[in-house]
């Protein structure tokens, strides 16, 4: 039996390690996403969300995708479907003070000869709860809804893409969560 060792340029080695780890990360890893029934219950009655986006890294914003964009994409959205969006005392006086947090990981990485950005997009309801094993009665902050996006693109537009179809889900959630 003859064994014949194959070739393999430097590009292909790292997309074949790069879906490897992907592979890797996407099974054993769990994702962050928390969108069904009993999640969705915990939306019921919410008011009005305060909207929160965490920094982007400085090359991103350079390059096209801001956090001022992203904030006012998510406001718009949500005032679009007739979502309030809370100013900071509103959010303060609203019981359970609920949140929207959007985090968009992006990154923009050289892979065989081409740029391509690299994202990890989240966006997750916040709210005060209380833990029913304890019988201290102060509530905590807690994820009680959240959806993620995994992706890879040459176009930046993807990632924001990516943040708009979280958005969507959000607002389907909690329509579904308060009749509307």
């Amino acid at each position: 039996m003859k064994i014949t060792q194959v070739r393999s340029s430097s590009g292909h080695r790292i997309i074949i390690i790069l879906c490897a780890l992907t592979l890797l990360l996407l099974t054993h890893t769990p994702l962050q996403a928390m969108d069904n029934n009993q999640t969705r219950r915990t939306l019921s009655g919410i008011s009005g969300v305060h909207v929160v986006v965490e920094d982007l890294r400085l090359e991103i914003e350079e390059a096209g995708l801001t956090r001022d964009n992203i904030h006012k994409l998510a406001q718009d959205k949500l005032r679009i479907a007739e979502i309030s969006v809370l100013n900071e005392g509103q959010w303060a006086e609203t019981a359970g003070n609920p949140w929207l947090y959007v985090y968009a990981h992006v990154m923009k990485r050289r892979m065989v000869e081409e740029d391509v950005y690299i994202f990890n997009i989240s966006l997750e309801l916040k709210q005060k709860v209380l833990l029913v094993r304890t019988q201290e009665r102060t509530p905590v902050f807690a994820t009680t809804w959240s959806k993620s996006i995994l992706g890879k693109s040459g176009s930046l537009d993807d990632a924001r893409m990516g943040i708009e179809l979280c958005l969507e889900d959000f607002i389907e959630a909690f329509k579904s969560a308060n009749g509307r």
